[in-house]
């Protein structure tokens, strides 16, 4: 079945490709070779897995599809520290700028969240919104009047 499945993650058709990437039992070397697809859609797909290497996904939060990148980062709950800074610096924010989450937790900062909905930086500010629910009412108000209408279809 790898073999049939490792086929299929090189079909012409990107449909295809997308849902191998979907797939549970793919083998990680198809799946990194799927993060590198030419089809944004199927990068995509693969950035939005459940338990992605963090590694993998840092790649994904550099990549040159907007989409793809919004969607890697908006899975900070599966990063590790190091990655995070990683996903930090490719979004171009600094520490400085969003302050360091208390790792300890290990799960979404709500200052670093807060963060992301003020940001100048659409692509923050749609990881705001996927993540809205960790948001207090007010900024959550403030993203539905985005002027970015992909936050404000995040948000619904």
């Amino acid at each position: 079945m790898a073999d049939i499945v490792a086929r299929l993650s090189r079909d012409p058709d990107p449909a295809v490709r997308e849902e191998v990437a979907h797939r549970a039992d793919v083998d990680p070397t198809v799946l990194t070779g799927l993060a590198r697809d030419p089809d944004p859609e199927v990068r995509e797909r693969v950035a939005g897995r459940p338990g992605l290497d963090p590694t993998l996904l840092a790649d994904l939060a550099r990549d040159p599809d907007e989409a793809v990148r919004a969607r890697a980062l908006s899975r900070p709950r599966t990063i590790a520290k190091a990655q995070r800074q990683q996903i930090d610096q490719a979004a171009g924010r600094t520490a400085d700028e969003i302050g360091r989450p208390d790792e300890a937790a290990g799960d979404l900062d709500a200052d670093w969240l807060a963060a992301c909905a003020v940001s100048e930086q659409p692509l923050m500010r749609r990881v705001a919104a996927i993540n809205s629910s960790a948001l207090p009412p007010g900024l959550v108000y403030r993203l539905t009047q985005d002027p970015d209408p992909h936050v404000r279809h995040l948000l619904a």
